[in-house]
């Protein structure tokens, strides 16, 4: 089964580099006022970009376009860049670098802006780091920030100015934007999206939402049914008799998954968490020299509840189907196991009380029509006698799991 496992990883590494490209179709326009139709790889920028790449076309050499060339950009149904020469406050909220001054400091500063909102009143992004901006435009006029800037005030006390507030009750005014409305507005994208939405509405104005149009579902939840392959073997360096080897056996395993998809780099990363219960009950008779009948009989009952979280990484091979790895920190909660040592006649000899240590899984799968599983596991050796320094325990298992995503 170990074999499985690695043969299936080698074949996920290599068939990645064949996976989807991410250059996908879009368009430029360059200084010159030309709009060039390409393929622009697709980062999935988390911070804006300075520059990108592209192809003319899929056999076509890469290359490459900056800011200073290049007017806008954008993906079919997705991204939208526009350079601006803007005024900009890099301000840090870091307590450790942040200053007394109220006022932004600002500085003149020629940058893509990630286009939210584009219409009467229209909505950018920026995003470097930590440092987060939001500029808006209002009838073709000059693009300004939004202004939020947290100070020091006295020794110990944080101070925020919060200017962006009037800014926007000042500049879109409609009768469905209240003064209570703006008061409790954060300075984040959905907030201030939901303000612009709303004047363009009370305008009557065409625009389009491109951050509606690439919002991808950022959950998914999936029942996984499988099969588990388990062993466990007991030593003791107190006794030999103490020895057992409960050998392998097959059971069946039911998981619910949860997977949180980190909305940057294409939907690449994710956090699993996967709640499963797990059985493994088992006996082994021997014979022993110095017990009464001649008989010992090793009978195990263990049952827990695992608590797998962990990273998953996602190679797309197109837009229904992909293959994956998986790596688990797997936190484990016994339920009352028991591991006692029998006479022929069924007294007992020695009751050992079992408490597992954490330990590690790793998967690989494959993922197709955007709902159905199938995964390849393994775990490393899990000890089940925590508590005893005397015995060394190897509780090992290899899982063959199908799935279904019901979102």
């Amino acid at each position: 089964m170990k074999k499985q496992i690695l043969v299936l990883l080698l074949i996920i590494i290599t068939s990645s580099s064949y996976s989807q490209s991410n250059f996908e179709k879009g368009y430029f326009l360059n200084n010159a006022d030309q709009k060039i139709e390409c393929l622009i790889y697709n980062v999935d920028w988390k911070n804006n970009p300075t520059k990108f790449d592209y192809k003319i076309a899929e056999d076509a050499e890469v290359q490459t376009e900056t800011v200073d060339k290049i007017k806008e950009f954008a993906l079919d149904g997705g991204n939208k860049y526009l350079r601006a020469k803007i005024d900009i406050d890099r301000s840090s909220d870091d307590v450790k670098k942040m200053t007394a001054e109220r006022n932004p400091v600002f500085t003149k500063e020629e940058l893509f802006l990630k286009v939210i909102i584009e219409g009467e009143a229209s909505l950018y992004y920026y995003r470097d780091g930590s440092l987060k901006r939001y500029f808006y435009q209002k009838n073709n006029s000059e693009i300004a920030q939004l202004v939020y800037k947290r100070y020091r005030k006295g020794v110990s006390e944080i101070a925020s100015n919060t200017y962006f507030k009037q800014q926007l009750y000042t500049e879109f005014p409609c009768e469905n934007i209240s003064q209570k409305d703006i008061e409790y507005l954060k300075y984040e994208l959905n907030d201030i999206e939901k303000v612009i939405s709303k004047y363009n509405s009370c305008q009557n104005s065409t625009s389009t939402n491109y951050n509606k149009k690439i919002k991808k579902d950022l959950f998914n939840l999936a029942i996984r049914p499988g099969l588990n392959f388990n062993s466990l073997n007991l030593t003791s360096s107190a006794s030999d008799q103490r020895n057992v080897d409960f050998g392998s056996q097959m059971d069946f395993r039911v998981g619910l998954e949860l997977e949180y998809i980190i909305p940057y780099h294409n939907n690449k990363w994710s956090i699993i968490l996967e709640p499963t219960y797990r059985a493994f009950n088992a006996e082994n008779t021997y014979a022993v020299n110095n017990i009464i009948g001649g008989t010992l009989t090793s009978k195990i009952e263990y049952n827990s509840v695992e608590l797998p979280i962990g990273i998953r990484h996602t190679f797309f091979l197109n837009q229904s189907s992909s293959i994956f790895l998986n790596a688990q920190h797997i936190i484990n909660f016994d339920l009352d196991p028991t591991l006692v040592y029998s006479r022929a006649d069924g007294t007992k000899v020695y009751e050992l009380d079992v408490s597992s240590s954490n330990n590690f899984a790793f998967g690989a799968g494959f993922k197709f029509q955007d709902k159905y599983i199938l995964e390849l596991r393994y775990q490393t050796s899990r000890d089940i006698l925590n508590d005893y320094a005397g015995f060394n325990s190897a509780y090992k298992n290899m899982s063959i799991i199908i799935g279904y995503n019901f979102f």
